[in-house]
């Protein structure tokens, strides 16, 4: 008898494991966003590397690591390019970047545009809306002649596989090859 009242409870308890997952995530509401994505400035930090190798004394500034951190939402989901689709033509992380000269920023310019790609963020195929938080590092190497404590702000924008361009945002200022 024992075993048979536990062969009943077990279905009782998968039933109402179900109803209850059902009534809570029946309650999630789905969120709402336009197709056109949209983006918020959410944080940016700067790493600094050292090569030794190129030192006499052991501590020259090699390359600064900037870091910009942006929330999205996209209401279609079609954000980022399969790996086999990605090409020059087809970007979809814009970054201008800015350096202070006199207090006032204008726009640089560099050998290389830090433009580049986003990951794949929801499947092709799969239309619903997304958001999270997308991390996109960039690299300044340093010359003698550079100069030092060179203050920069950084405008990011994105745009989805339809052709569709975000809001632009731009980051806090970061100071690259500080002097201690």
């Amino acid at each position: 008898m024992i075993q048979s009242t536990t062969y009943r409870l077990i279905p009782f308890l998968f039933v109402l494991a179900a109803c209850l997952s059902t009534v809570l995530t029946g309650c999630r509401k789905v969120p709402k966003f336009s197709e056109t994505p949209n983006i918020q400035f959410k944080d940016i930090n700067k790493k600094t590397f050292y090569n030794a190798d190129q030192s006499p004394v052991g501590d020259s500034l090699f390359a600064d690591s900037v870091i910009i951190g942006i929330h999205f939402e996209d209401g279609d989901g079609d954000l980022g390019f399969p790996d086999d689709q990605r090409s020059e033509d087809n970007v979809d992380y814009f970054v201008d970047v800015y350096r202070k000269t006199n207090g006032i920023y204008n726009l640089a310019t560099f050998d290389l545009p830090f433009n580049g790609h986003l990951p794949l963020l929801a499947p092709v195929g799969t239309p619903g809306p997304i958001e999270g938080d997308v991390f996109y590092a960039m690299i300044f190497n340093y010359s003698d002649d550079q100069a030092a404590d060179d203050t920069l702000k950084f405008a990011v924008k994105l745009k989805d596989r339809k052709g569709n361009y975000s809001n632009t945002v731009e980051s806090d200022p970061v100071i690259i090859r500080k002097t201690p």
